[in-house]
């Protein structure tokens, strides 16, 4: 820190010297042993200049002490363990700058500080999170944003084509969207209050769960999506079943995050394989009805490859294909416990059901409540497993599904074998 120029110094040598008065504003000394901190000169107590009084005492005694014996070192204050980098850097360089800087401009109260950081903690994929930022920040290609970059668009909104677009308009306010905002899991009725989506977030955003937050963000995504498809590919506005998808994409985040470091389990042998003793396998799986109902079935065998069970049943259209599988390992799982088995291995082709049941997720979404009926079926036996098996290993339970589609009713077999099993049953006998 004391160095001089020299007689010939590079371009790089010249470049840190004339940054050494920033570096002198984020470095401290670490006190060691005390061999290489001067005591008036050097900042170690909190400041350059040490005067004694009741702070700088304060300060000295908050100074941890060392176990082992080391050197004194260097160490930088913007960073928890000491270590100098270029984005705390680049932070403290240009924090006078930016607190200069009013983000949204325009905003008639205050903007909390926490409000930034709650959304880049979101547990959600960068790309929604990004994308919210720049929806607060007006930035989304809007025909009000390209005419306020220059641009002369005489267009109204690509939905309704009534109305101006902006951000609000495209993403929440249009008329077009406001079944779907209705039709929420959770309730934004004080959007219409509102006119423009840095403000509704303002008020409301530090109030909402974390859970409803990351639907909010996925759903304004995904509302994004469908409109730029509308502009680039001229495709028809379709927002049906827009909450079932922003769900199944919640769930899929959550899932993935329980299970980060799980490897998946794949069958050594590409079809179905006896449980060992005691267990009985469970195989489920769902097909659709021509009236677009849904149909389950699912069968039941012991250790020695014998049928011991089967089933068909019937639900009504969910408009979410994992959902109708969680359903068809529900009512699998009540039939063995109905047959008065202990030790089941359930299978399942749906990857989705089987990680959520293995990952005991209990946020908010259908999904995550019939799977905790699942969960609590499951006291009623000594063990259960939930495993993933590829499509190829589920054909018994594929037949039974489709038997399911042709009836009306629910049947159950405990006492015989149905006959709509033998094809599958000879070619796992031979």
């Amino acid at each position: 820190m004391k160095a001089g120029v020299g007689s010939r110094p590079s371009q790089t040598w010249r470049s840190l010297l004339a940054s050494r008065e920033f570096l002198r504003e984020g470095i401290y000394k670490l006190v060691g042993d005390g061999n290489l901190t001067l005591i008036w000169p050097d900042l170690w107590a909190g400041t350059h200049s040490v005067s004694i009084n009741g702070v700088t005492i304060v300060r000295i005694r908050c100074i941890p002490l060392t176990r082992t014996r080391t050197h004194d070192a260097w160490a930088w204050k913007d960073e928890a363990n000491g270590t100098l980098s270029v984005k705390s850097c680049y932070k403290m360089a240009t924090k006078e700058l930016w607190e200069g800087v009013d983000m949204v401009p325009n905003l008639f109260c205050l903007l909390p500080s926490s409000l930034w950081k709650s959304i880049w903690y979101l547990p959600l994929l960068s790309r929604y999170t990004v994308f919210l930022w720049r929806a607060c920040r007006g930035i989304i290609p809007t025909i009000e944003a390209l005419n306020h970059r220059g641009l002369e668009i005489d267009e109204n909104c690509l939905l309704c084509g009534s109305e101006e677009e902006d951000v609000y308009h495209a993403l929440v306010d249009c008329s077009r969207l406001k079944q779907e905002w209705d039709e929420a899991r959770y309730n934004f009725a004080s959007r219409f209050y509102h006119s423009s989506l840095i403000e509704w977030m303002v008020m409301e955003w530090l109030k909402w769960s974390e859970d409803q937050r990351c639907h909010f963000v996925i759903a304004l995504y995904r509302i994004g999506e469908c409109r730029n498809r509308r502009k680039v590919s001229q495709e028809a506005s379709n927002f049906n079943g827009l909450w079932n998808r922003v769900e199944r994409c919640w769930n899929e985040n959550v899932i993935a995050r329980a299970l980060v470091g799980n490897d998946l389990e794949v069958p050594s042998i590409l079809r179905w394989e006896k449980p060992r003793f005691p267990y009985i396998k469970l195989n489920v799986d769902a097909a659709m009805k021509e009236n677009r109902d849904r149909a389950i079935g699912g069968v039941l065998r012991d250790w020695d490859g014998l049928v011991t069970g089967a089933f068909i049943s019937s639900t009504p259209n969910l408009n979410d294909v994992v959902v109708v599988g969680a359903l068809a390992v529900e009512k699998g799982m009540k039939v063995a416990r109905e047959a008065g088995m202990k030790d089941i291995i359930v299978n399942c082709d749906s990857r989705l059901v089987v990680d959520m049941l293995n990952a005991r997720c209990n946020h908010t979404s259908l999904w995550s409540s019939v799977c905790t009926n699942i969960l609590n079926l499951s006291c009623a036996f000594n063990d259960v497993i939930f495993r993933w098996i590829p499509r190829v290993c589920n054909k018994s339970a594929d037949v039974m599904s489709r038997v399911a589609k042709n009836s009306s009713q629910d049947t159950i077999w405990t006492l015989s074998v149905p006959l709509c099993l033998a094809d599958s049953y000879i070619e796992y006998i031979t």
